[in-house]
């Protein structure tokens, strides 16, 4: 199955419960807040040398997030940006964007047209071919 990375704002609950469940990925890792207190500090929570410990330097506020990137498996219920290639009723070939499912991109397609190809987007802003043929591209 593809994988995709995709940046997502957690609070601190949140984050202790994800590194403990990935310990691999948070191990010797230290999250900033996206938040700056009224004394020009910033939150951190650093994981131990294992994943399985935690520790919180300066306060943090119930209105401090941590934007942490993910790594998870595509499949076809994923919401993802998708960028679908389809021919339309008279043989042209047609692009349109959505955030949706592939299942539900797929159901939305008119029954005169055809998808083809579903892309999405990487960092770089280069199209990464997801979907291809019925199936999703390995």
């Amino acid at each position: 199955m593809p994988t995709i990375k995709r940046k997502v704002e957690m609070n601190l609950p949140q984050l202790i419960e994800w590194g403990f469940n990935n310990p691999k990925e948070v191990e010797s890792k230290i999250f900033e807040s996206d938040k700056i207190d009224y004394f020009w500090n910033i939150a951190n929570v650093q994981f131990s040398n294992d994943g399985y410990g935690v520790r919180v330097a300066n306060s943090v506020s119930v209105e401090d997030t941590f934007t942490v990137e993910i790594e998870e498996e595509i499949t076809e219920d994923t919401e993802l940006d998708l960028i679908e290639r389809f021919i339309g009723g008279t043989g042209s070939v047609c692009y349109t964007s959505h955030t949706m499912t592939i299942k539900e991109c797929l159901k939305r397609t008119p029954e005169a047209c055809k998808t083809t190809h579903l892309y999405i987007e990487n960092d770089e802003r280069e199209l990464v071919l997801i979907w291809h043929e019925g199936k999703l591209v390995e």
